[in-house]
């Protein structure tokens, strides 16, 4: 039954590795994000700071903004309310280097559900999730911060 265990857990830290390598290189080949270009993507940023820690699956940069995605291969409402409720909250304690950008956020999903995309619209995050062969974005994200 370990063995079981430990196969599904890989099979399941696999497919979500293949996903986060799915949107990265699908920002690097087209850094852009409805209106906004960016000229820097960042992968797995993650810092400990003062008994804080956290990581950030992709973050899109430009001269005056970034975009905070957490993603997922199946995104549940409760991902999103992690996203708002903590990690954004923790972004500017960790990474004050970046604190004099816009910061918005979003969700990076092969599969979104009915739910997923109504607390998104509800909670001002961008989604984007696959149609075909291609990312699409779902709706556009809010200011999740003044720079």
């Amino acid at each position: 039954m370990d063995r079981v265990t430990k196969l599904v857990g890989n099979i399941a830290n696999n497919q979500g590795e293949m996903v986060e390598e799915y949107f990265y290189r699908s920002f690097i080949k087209k850094p852009v994000l409805g209106d906004m270009q960016f000229n820097s993507i960042q992968r797995n940023l993650n810092k400990a700071k003062g008994g804080l820690e956290d990581e950030y699956d992709l973050v899109l940069i430009n001269s005056t903004k970034l975009v905070i995605f957490e993603v997922k291969a199946k995104a549940h409402p409760k991902d999103l309310e992690r996203l708002v409720n903590k990690k954004m909250p923790n972004f500017p304690l960790l990474f004050a280097e970046f604190n004099h950008l816009h910061r918005y956020a979003g969700i990076a999903t092969l599969i979104a559900t009915p739910d997923v995309m109504t607390q998104a619209k509800e909670q001002g995050l961008y989604l984007i999730t696959l149609q075909g062969k291609h990312q699409v974005l779902l709706h556009e994200g809010r200011e999740f911060s003044a720079g």
